[in-house]
């Protein structure tokens, strides 16, 4: 069964108050009818040894003849009861027959009863009996002092040990029922106070689903809710920045991909050209131009093409691949010239498994590749190198492609992801643009660079 965070809280509080006030109800209970077994067992005990003061040890041999000796006691003895306020005061033997009783007989079924506490008071142990119940379903104890080692007095009372108890009870259990109510109570206000935020909550995130982005998230509640609400806002952010940027990306993708059409066919044409000239013409002077036009309108299909990479939207094909083989492939590809530059720094026997669209990675390496191969070339410089790392970290793989090259202006470092963003005189700053589109947001990716002028440049991806 499946209930709100409001029934929940209420669930929780109530049985959580019943359950404390429960066990300390029981707890109680349970010392309170210790304390008041003790202490009426004291009081019968204390009134013992008041008896005991009052009889002279030579009298007692006499009771068994009720004379006037046992009539005399009898007398001093019922005064003491109404004033100590006990049903019987009983003297017995060792043999357990009642030498002396207000009562007369009766004590002689309970004093069968408590032979145990009666053999404790014989070996000089004051002791008491349970509670037990007698006439009218009244509640009885008797304490036991010896006298002398040869005689016990028995003091019996009756006691409102029930109506104690049934006072505690009802005490109890009035009181739970009370605190059970308070906590239902409070615990209505604090999960009306935290719903209230979440339907907030709730109600700017549909904002956020219809794209209205406009209108800051801002509750007012608890420090969580406070927590995601900052966190919601900071999405709001991100997601509009987002959108935003996809829009005028789709926008763009749409006119260029009119542009570059119209381009190209200006561009075959300009190639054609240039191509009948150089069959025609044997004036060297007009064989070098016609090639410079070839060769510029080849840049500039290159760039049309990496234009148009750039702005694409992409619909990326994932599928588990050894990161290792994605990059030897790269590798192997590559111009002669270039190869010989790279250095690979990581096991060829490891695998390094992840989901990636293994045409779009192979682009990204490409162009981190040839980046690192363009600052080389750059510097008058010796042992040029490109090295490629790859490393696991724990669920995650990170890949560095580090060059000793030139190095990145501080003035661009910060911007060198951005597309047209170039450290390179005739370099046009897309390449580094595709690549971070790629891993960042088709991969959901890390991708860093660390870069000092005249040193070199490394550039770490983690999937």
């Amino acid at each position: 069964m499946n209930l709100s965070i409001k029934n929940k809280i209420l669930l929780h509080f109530v049985f959580t108050t019943a359950f404390v006030i429960g066990i300390y109800s029981i707890i109680t209970f349970i010392m309170v009818k210790h304390d008041l077994e003790m202490e009426i067992e004291n009081r019968l005990l204390m009134a013992g040894k008041i008896v005991k003061e009052n009889i002279k040890i030579k009298d007692v041999p006499f009771f068994i003849f009720q004379g006037k000796v046992y009539e005399a006691y009898f007398n001093k003895f019922s005064k003491l009861k109404n004033i100590i306020g006990v049903n019987d005061i009983f003297i017995i033997d060792s043999n357990k027959n009642v030498l002396f009783s207000l009562n007369g007989e009766k004590e002689k079924f309970f004093i069968g009863i408590d032979s145990y506490e009666i053999r404790q008071a014989f070996a000089g142990k004051e002791t008491s009996s349970p509670f037990y119940i007698g006439a009218n379903g009244r509640y009885f104890k008797t304490g036991y002092v010896p006298l002398e080692g040869k005689w016990v007095i028995g003091i019996e009372a009756s006691v409102l040990y029930e109506k104690y108890l049934k006072k505690y009870a009802n005490l109890f259990l009035t009181t739970s029922v009370i605190a059970i109510f308070l906590s239902f109570i409070f615990s209505f206000i604090i999960s009306k106070g935290i719903t209230r935020s979440i339907v907030n909550l709730k109600e700017k995130a549909e904002k956020l689903a219809k794209k209205e982005f406009d209108e800051e998230i801002k509750i007012e509640g608890e420090e969580e809710i406070k927590i995601l609400a900052d966190a919601m806002n900071e999405m709001r952010k991100e997601l509009k920045n987002y959108i935003e940027n996809k829009e005028k990306m789709a926008t763009l993708g749409e006119f260029s991909a009119g542009v570059a059409h119209e381009m190209r066919n200006n561009l075959s044409v300009l190639s054609g050209y240039a191509e009948l000239i150089l069959e025609r013409t044997s004036d060297e002077k007009i064989s070098f131009f016609a090639s410079e036009i070839n060769k510029n309108v080849l840049k500039l299909n290159d760039f049309l093409n990496n234009f148009l990479t750039y702005t694409k939207e992409f619909t990326p094909e994932f599928e588990e691949a050894d990161i290792k083989e994605i990059i030897n492939s790269v590798i192997d590809e590559l111009k002669p010239e270039i190869k010989f530059f790279v250095q690979k720094k990581y096991d060829v026997n490891d695998k390094f498994l992840k989901k990636v669209d293994i045409y779009l990675f192979k682009k990204a390496i490409y162009n981190l590749i040839i980046n690192a191969y363009q600052a080389l070339t750059m510097p008058e410089k010796k042992d040029k190198k490109i090295e490629i790392f790859i490393i696991k970290e724990n669920e995650k793989i990170k890949i560095i492609v580090k060059d000793n090259g030139v190095g990145i202006d501080e003035k661009i470092k910060n911007k060198i992801f951005q597309p047209f963003v170039s450290g390179k005189k005739e370099g046009v700053g897309l390449g580094l643009a595709i690549t971070y589109r790629i891993i960042k947001e088709i991969h959901k990716g890390e991708i860093f660079i660390n870069s000092k002028k005249g040193e070199g440049t490394e550039v770490i991806i983690l999937l």
